[in-house]
């Protein structure tokens, strides 16, 4: 196998085998295309023919004075029909423009296009990068306006979802509230990480826990942002309830006014639950989404998405504004990206794996 930086054609080559089984079966084969970044030590040698380590993004042209690359961005199709996937690609990078991602992206959809393989979505994480990717892909990502499709470079009349990875928003929306300290929701009340920080100084004080799983670790998020757990484990419900708690029943002067925050804290749990939801047989918010349970999780969706729309900071200012730097955007996108992708291929074929027949 050629391991060289580019498109892998020897996993192109067994995708037109699956194609070719399938089609025996009047199947197809549906994928999603999925990406992202992994960092490399910058390191270059000499392999006996030519120096690698560089920039490479599979030219085939051999250029000493590249810059060395310090990430590999990887691309992956997964089977939404079974359960397989392969990686299909990657590239030797240090740092990459939306317009050369967006340009990857094209490639591989045509070439797996070319072998039979249907492309249903794109999943990536949400940094800035991958949203301008997105922008000249031709998704649109402004509220209220949110068109979560861009059309197949092959077929323009087939749409291509994009779908945000949920595991990262719970860090872009921890970093937002921990960097700006306070969001105000749409009646004017405040959402404030003090609370947070006042729960966490509180039980240190007092050598317990109330039920939740606040360390050091937690308050010292700029050291982990990359850790899921400790996003998820700040905006949680365990949280919100113990913040409830100091200030109805222990009536503690430092967390007079929370109201806000706890609804906050209680409504991002649920759409980590509702979003990252891996179990077909769970139940409320950790159940997958499906037609039979639309009346529980479209009004909730409707709500959240309207709820972060209108989160402003102390001067009145939208945080939801495309290249501002704020992360609230990525929830609304995500929730509008991935409710357009259920609507229009759940109801017509069971694309995800967690759909079961209800």
């Amino acid at each position: 196998m050629n391991g060289q930086p580019g498109f892998t054609e020897e996993a192109y080559a067994a995708l037109s085998v699956r194609v070719q089984e399938e089609k025996q079966k009047n199947r197809d084969v549906v994928c999603s295309l999925m990406f992202d970044e992994m960092a490399i030590r910058k390191h270059v040698e000499w392999d006996g023919t030519k120096f690698i380590g560089h920039v490479d993004v599979g030219s085939g042209v051999d250029d000493n004075g590249a810059p060395d690359a310090t990430e590999a961005l990887v691309l992956m199709a997964v089977c939404l029909t079974a359960h397989w996937k392969v990686p299909v690609g990657y590239f030797l990078i240090d740092g990459m423009s939306g317009n050369e991602r967006a340009n990857i992206v094209t490639q591989c959809i045509l070439k797996l296009h070319d072998v039979g393989v249907k492309v249903c979505s794109v999943t990536c994480d949400g940094p800035s990068c991958n949203f301008a990717m997105m922008t000249a892909l031709g998704v649109k990502l402004e509220p209220p306006t949110i068109q979560s499709w861009f059309p197949h470079p092959a077929e323009p009349s087939v749409r291509i979802y994009v779908v945000l990875d949920a595991c990262h928003m719970p860090k872009l929306m921890q970093n937002c509230l921990a960097s700006y300290g306070i969001l105000v929701d749409e009646t004017g009340s405040k959402i404030n990480w003090n609370y947070v920080e006042q729960l966490h100084i509180l039980q240190q004080a007092e050598g317990l826990r109330l039920g939740n799983k606040l360390r050091s670790s937690h308050m010292m998020w700029s050291k982990q942002k990359m850790k899921v757990n400790i996003a998820a484990q700040t905006l949680s419900a365990s949280v919100a309830d113990d913040i409830e708690f100091c200030r109805v029943h222990l009536k503690l002067y430092q967390f007079a006014g929370s109201q806000a925050t706890v609804r906050f804290l209680r409504l991002i749990d649920r759409l980590i639950d509702l979003l990252n939801s891996h179990n077909p047989l769970a139940k409320g918010y950790k159940a997958p989404m499906r037609p039979c349970n639309e009346h529980f999780w479209r009004p909730f969706t409707d709500q959240v998405k309207s709820y972060l729309v209108l989160l402003t900071d102390h001067k009145g200012t939208p945080y939801v504004i495309p290249n501002a730097g704020h992360h609230l955007l990525v929830y609304c996108a995500q929730l509008s990206l991935l409710l357009a992708y259920m609507m229009t291929w759940l109801a017509q074929v069971m694309l995800l794996l967690l759909v079961c027949t209800c």
